[in-house]
């Protein structure tokens, strides 16, 4: 699994990242039961990119981090996680 990311920065909301968490392990065909996700997650929703790579190295999976433009992204490292930059807001 390839992670594409800014160390930087973090998705908006935990649900977030526990969505993510749900459809990247089912587009790896992973097929774990809950107590394995539980004890993969420490029995909590992933916090930050971090805890998301942790939980899925917990289950066997490997990842890396990488910053590349939503153009230069290559089909073949999916599924991956595109988490864009914030942006300072002008105001």
């Amino acid at each position: 699994m390839s992670m594409v990311a800014a160390e930087s920065v973090a998705p908006s909301s935990v649900s977030d990242l526990t969505l993510c968490l749900d459809v990247i392990l089912r587009e790896l065909g992973w097929r774990g039961t809950p107590r394995q996700l539980a004890e993969a997650t420490g029995l909590r929703d992933p916090r930050d990119l971090t805890d998301l790579r942790n939980a899925m190295a917990n289950l066997g999976f490997t990842s890396r981090v990488s910053e590349r433009r939503m153009r230069d992204l290559d089909p073949r490292l999916m599924p991956f996680l595109f988490i864009q930059e914030a942006r300072a807001r002008a105001g």
